[in-house]
């Protein structure tokens, strides 16, 4: 090993210099330009993306070896720009939590809680639940992952994701709450039934239909899983009612792919309580019905073979099995068993509570209450927030779509920390929250009438977050930790700049301006000193997050314009002087229009391959809702070349392609841009929320639910209608 300075070193002192980027330190130390356009400082997200996966331990990385294989040589190449699609497969179905909980949960279309976040709605995961592969049963995942019900009769256990059930998922209109069925021939559960009796739709010997309605109670901190066994077969069922969970109780924040988990003691007796051995957290799940039986095993990387996958009647033994009360390790499994007696015809109710902390003996007195109170008190929680929406000028057919827009988004906003997360699942790891997300969220959430939590985040988890300099890592946990790999995105200012002017427009709230503005001045003074000799931001990633996405962009320029010239706005307010931001604005402006627009076809992108026309949908920002085309002229230009990549593509990235529908609506072509919105709502997941993406199968990726998606949704039918 050779001593001296390291690469990192180097570009440090570059960094400093401003020789290389001319932005670290500007708005503090009075840096001015660099000769170059661009910012390798972000040239380090492959080493830093490797760092991030050294923490995990040896059997985190056994795990998840399927996955390392494939995708960690990716990140080698200097300029793989891999990292999405190595998290591309989404496991979540539905999302649960409360604006006013910090716990979330998700759950898969068969019923298997793949996520589970708390104490903050973004803090960190505490289910290594890991699906690799959307063509493999169970999407790839361990049978023994995630959290999951089961019913034992005649010696045979069948868990409720089994493939002899046919399984359902819908959203319960006009709450966070979701339904989920699983519906089975009674000969699938006694092992007594050949392949073709199991998948009869006229089975004499009846059905067992298990109903549940799964949510968070609202201000309990705890997730309610309210399962209704039904009995419609001909004969008794006598048996038993299990629940199992494999969970990893850690204050870690979790990578791309591979998990960093702690070391965990598990004690099974009238519930399973999980403790952090390494840190301070704890873990416990119990029913509302006296435990007739419990168990706990290690259920690691070596207890997945074929046989155990694929043979129902003797999944998880090792922990079903078991005749242990505790265990130590990493990947640890309890079950708990309740008795299941119900006649023909007949049902019998049973709740699964799950939280944080170790005491369940003082229950609260919502969750002590019966199933329908503890329902009937929820659905009067939403009803009082779907109540206060402004959704009435919405046409019909869009109403519906907004309010649960509305829901999704402000699930993901943690009531403590002021966070707003960018999704609820880690598959991909979009649990924390970008600045960039949230403020869009923080806009949208306001405009359909809850300021509340926009408030929190733009005057409070923002500025809390915010580097010395003035600007914004590429994502934050709810603690305010970086989660990111990126150092800086230059579009995250401004926007940041132009959502506390909205919020500000739409309240006219003068102590949120006034907590809020040291941050926006800040954020603002680093963006002015960003620009570059030739006019134009200091090329980064933007929303397109990789090593080779470092432009010069349309899409960071017209923000910049929009965000800056919204920092004015908020400047004349506060008597300060506007003239810096202003001036910036109409030198980016200017730039923009000579350096993109000044050809016969306009660019998007000025970067490492020179320039580059990349037509997305998100390029409809610099019409909508920044001001720039408008005030260049080139509204035209850039609705017309809109409206003909929609007619030849079709539609992909969902919140790029709202991004376009509010241009277009703007414009005044509202026939294309009510055709966008209907192609988007026509790709709503089953329970109700729009992903980030969806394949031609149909399959929704990537983000799932994405906020960000919700979010745009609610701002083009602002747009539109109101």
């Amino acid at each position: 090993m050779v001593d001296g300075p390291t690469r990192r070193d180097f570009l440090s002192t570059l960094t400093k210099v401003g020789v290389v980027t001319g932005t670290t330190g500007a708005a503090t130390a009075g840096y001015r330009l660099s000769t170059l356009p661009m910012d390798l400082r972000n040239l380090d997200l492959p080493p830093a993306a490797i760092a991030r996966l050294a923490r995990s331990s040896p059997v985190d990385w056994q795990y998840c070896w399927d996955a390392a294989i494939s995708t960690v040589p990716q990140l080698t190449m200097l300029f793989g720009n891999k990292l999405g699609g190595m998290q591309e497969l989404s496991a979540e179905a539905g999302f649960v939590s409360t604006p006013d909980d910090g716990i979330a949960a998700g759950v898969t279309e068969t019923g298997r809680m793949s996520t589970l976040l708390f104490p903050a709605t973004g803090f960190t995961h505490h289910l290594p639940y890991y699906s690799h592969d959307a063509a493999a049963p169970h999407l790839g995942a361990k049978p023994h992952a995630g959290g999951f019900g089961g019913l034992r009769l005649d010696g045979t256990t069948t868990w409720l994701w089994d493939d002899a059930a046919d399984h359902g998922i819908d959203y319960e209109p006009d709450t966070g709450l979701l339904e989920l069925q699983y519906d089975f021939p009674r000969a699938a559960l006694t092992g007594a039934a050949d392949d073709a009796t199991v998948r009869s739709r006229d089975d004499a010997a009846g059905r067992v239909l298990v109903d549940e309605t799964f949510g968070v109670v609202p201000g309990t901190e705890t997730i309610a899983r309210e399962f209704r066994v039904h009995n419609e077969s001909s004969a008794r069922l006598d048996g038993e009612f299990y629940y199992h969970t494999q969970a990893n109780v850690t204050a870690n924040q979790q990578n791309f792919v591979v998990w960093q988990s702690d070391e965990n003691r598990l004690v099974a007796d009238d519930g399973l309580r999980w403790t952090d051995l390494d840190g301070p957290y704890e873990l416990s799940i119990y029913g509302d019905s006296p435990v007739t039986h419990s168990s706990v095993a290690r259920t690691g990387p070596g207890d997945s073979d074929e046989a155990t996958a694929n043979a129902p009647a003797g999944l998880l033994p090792s922990v079903v099995e078991s005749d242990r009360a505790s265990v130590e390790g990493r990947y640890l499994s309890g079950v708990l068993g309740f008795d299941l007696s119900v006649p023909p015809g007949e049902y019998q109710d049973l709740t699964i509570f799950v939280t944080g902390g170790p005491d369940v003996a003082r229950l609260p007195e919502q969750l002590a209450a019966s199933r329908d109170r503890r329902l009937a008190r929820a659905r009067r929680y939403w009803a009082d927030r779907v109540g206060n929406l402004q959704v009435d000028a919405l046409p019909a057919r869009y109403r519906e779509a907004a309010v649960r827009a509305a829901i999704t988004v402000s699930k993901l906003a943690d009531p403590s920390s002021g966070s707003i997360s960018a999704s609820g699942n880690l598959q991909p790891s979009y649990y924390p929250t970008w600045p960039r997300d949230g403020s869009f969220a923080a806009v949208a959430l306001a405009r359909a009438g809850l300021p509340e939590p926009g408030k929190r985040y733009l005057a409070r988890y923002l500025p809390h977050v915010q580097e010395d300099d003035g600007s914004f890592r590429q994502c934050y946990d709810s603690r305010g930790v970086d989660a990111g790999v990126l150092t800086v995105e230059n579009d995250q200012q401004p926007i940041y700049a132009w959502a506390v002017r909205e919020l500000y427009d739409e309240t006219g709230d003068e102590s949120f301006r006034r907590a809020a503005w040291p941050a926006v001045r800040d954020a603002l003074d680093y963006t002015v000193d960003a620009v570059a000799s030739n006019g134009l931001l200091v090329a980064t990633p933007d929303i397109q997050e990789g090593p080779t996405s470092s432009h010069q962009s349309l899409w960071t320029n017209a923000m910049a314009y929009e965000g800056l010239l919204s920092g004015a706005t908020l400047a004349r307010v506060a008597d300060e002087d506007p003239a810096p931001y202003s001036e910036a604005a109409e030198t980016i402006g200017q730039s923009l229009r000579d350096r993109f627009f000044d050809r016969d076809q306009f660019v998007t992108d000025v970067g490492f391959w020179g320039t580059q026309r990349d037509l997305k949908g998100f390029n409809g920002a610099a019409v909508w809702p920044s001001r720039w085309a408008a005030a260049f002229g080139e509204v035209g230009t850039i609705t017309s070349a809109l409206r003909e990549n929609y007619k030849e593509q079709g539609i992909a990235w969902i919140p790029g392609e709202l991004l376009a529908a509010g241009a277009l609506a703007r414009a005044g072509d509202t026939h294309t841009a009510d055709a966008i919105l209907d192609d988007v709502l026509a790709q709503t997941a089953p329970s109700g929320y729009l992903a980030e993406e969806t394949t031609d199968s149909g399959e929704h990726i990537l983000g799932s639910p994405l906020g960000w998606s919700s979010s745009m949704l609610l701002l083009v039918l602002a747009e539109r209608f109101q």
